[in-house]
Parts: C-alpha cells; sequence; structure tokens
C-alpha cells in the first residue's frame, strides 16, 4: 500500500478564534483554496483538528498516522489549550506517535505550559519581543507571514530529508536547507550578496556562496558541482547581464535542473 510521503495537521483550541484564522492561512498556503481551480489540489494534504468529534469524549477526530510516511501535526498552542485538560490529554496522545514531527507553535506565553511532550520542543515563535502592541487585525497581519516562513522551513527541511535519505543529526532533526546562489561575478555581486544576507537573516537556511563556501587551495570545478547536484535543496540564479556569458553560470543551472528531476528532491 503507497502512503502520501507528507500529511500537515493543524490542531487548535475550538474556543481561539485568532489560531482558527492562522489555520486557514496555513492551508491556503500549502494546499490552496478551494476556489483556486488551478491550484486546489496541487498541494501538501492539509487536515484541521479543532472540534470536538463526539460529545463523550470532547476530543478532536482521531489522527490515522498509518496513511503518511510523515505526519507533521502542527499545534497552534494558546491559554485555551493550556486550560483545557482534555486538550493537555490528546496532545500526550498524539506526541506519542513515532511517525509524527510535533511543531509546536506559541500563540500565548502561556503556550511553554502544556505537556512535556510538548514543552521539551522548541517552539516557533511568531511574536518577537521588540514588536510593537496591536490591535487584532495587526497583530495577525504581522503573524502570518512570519508562520508560513518558518512553517515552510521546517516541512521542507523534513520532506528533504526523508525523500533524500539524509543523514540527521545526534538529536535527529533533519539538516538544515541549503539554497545556491548562482551568478556573475561582473555584475551580479551586489544583489546576490543581498540575497545571501536576507536569507540567512530571515530563516534557518544554509546558503552556499563561492565567495565565502568555496575553500582556498581546492579544485573549485569540483567543489561547485558538488554543492550544485548533492548539497543544496534550491537554487537562486542572479541573471544579470553577464550571467548567460559566464560557463559556470551555464553549467550549474543545466546540472541542478538535470540531478532535480531524476531524484525528485526539488
Amino acid at each position: 500500500m503507497s502512503h502520501t510521503p507528507l500529511v500537515i495537521y493543524v490542531l487548535w483550541h475550538p474556543a481561539s478564534t485568532e489560531a482558527g484564522a492562522l489555520a486557514s492561512e496555513i492551508y491556503r498556503w500549502f494546499h490552496a483554496s478551494s476556489d483556486d481551480l488551478l491550484r486546489s489540489g496541487m498541494g501538501v494534504p492539509v487536515f484541521f483538528r479543532s472540534e470536538r468529534w463526539d460529545e463523550s469524549s470532547g476530543i478532536p477526530r482521531p489522527i490515522r498516522f498509518d496513511e503518511a510516511d510523515c505526519n507533521v501535526v502542527v499545534v497552534l498552542a494558546d491559554q485555551n489549550m493550556v486550560a483545557d485538560p482534555t486538550w493537555t490529554r490528546f496532545l500526550i496522545e498524539v506526541g506519542t506517535s513515532d511517525r509524527v514531527r510535533l511543531v509546536p507553535v506559541a500563540l500565548h506565553p502561556s503556550a511553554y505550559r502544556l505537556p512535556d511532550v510538548l514543552r521539551q520542543l522548541n517552539f516557533l515563535r511568531i511574536d518577537e519581543r521588540h514588536d510593537p502592541p496591536a490591535d487584532a487585525a495587526a497583530l495577525r497581519a504581522r503573524r502570518i507571514p512570519r508562520l508560513l516562513r518558518q512553517l515552510t522551513e521546517v516541512i521542507g527541511r523534513q520532506l528533504a530529508a526523508q525523500l533524500g535519505e539524509s543523514a540527521t543529526t545526534d538529536e535527529g532533526a533533519p539538516p538544515p536547507l541549503t539554497i545556491f546562489v548562482s551568478h556573475a561575478k561582473r555584475d551580479g555581486v551586489e544583489i546576490a550578496e543581498a540575497i545571501r544576507s536576507t536569507i540567512q537573516n530571515n530563516g534557518r537556511l544554509r546558503v552556499f556562496f563561492d565567495d565565502s563556501d568555496l575553500p582556498v587551495g581546492h579544485a573549485f570545478a569540483s567543489e561547485l558541482e558538488q554543492a550544485a547536484v548533492s548539497g543544496s535543496a534550491a537554487m537562486i540564479a542572479v541573471v544579470s547581464d553577464a550571467y548567460a556569458a559566464r560557463p559556470w553560470c551555464r553549467a550549474l543551472p543545466s546540472l541542478f535542473v538535470s540531478t532535480s528531476t531524476e531524484t525528485g528532491l526539488r
């Protein structure tokens, strides 16, 4: 029986309207809205768990972890969830499966008082200490891009490791994704450096940039090929005026695309 490589479940307490709005954004981002006819059904399967499944238990519908190779469970944690013992028991049950990657998201300071199965994890934080006070609409507008960016990194990292059978660290976490920035030295360095700084300052991705990542005293050709073919999850090409005239600028994207087609990783 074949399995879906990846399924995303989004959990939130039904009393939290803010969490429900964020869950809808996650669905639209990863799966596409049902009214988007060009993209509907083309993305990652996303399922919600919030409302109680039956009156006797008060918990959401159980999750069938055997229907996917990897289940990413996003927990939108707030004070309502912390204060509800039914939900804390449900989260403990979810966290005991060995086929789940829990991603707790702190929507309220009390989120860190959830059961140990979540408290021991590094929470995804969508609020920063220097954020100014904001009303509900402004707060949501600020949180949405942060949430989607960080979730995309987490899920992309998990899926790349899963499909590529990448080695994990001692803690079992997939290695960070590496982005190869391809550019021409003649007129593309300034833009490439800005891209590198943006990626490094706004996420947990790594960047391969030849000025800083090619070891001195080693053959650069083999290092470039290795980085493009098997060391990177994505490539950004800075197509400046001189780009097409540079042999390596023409060769590396072709190598990357051909490898991506063969492996199905990108």
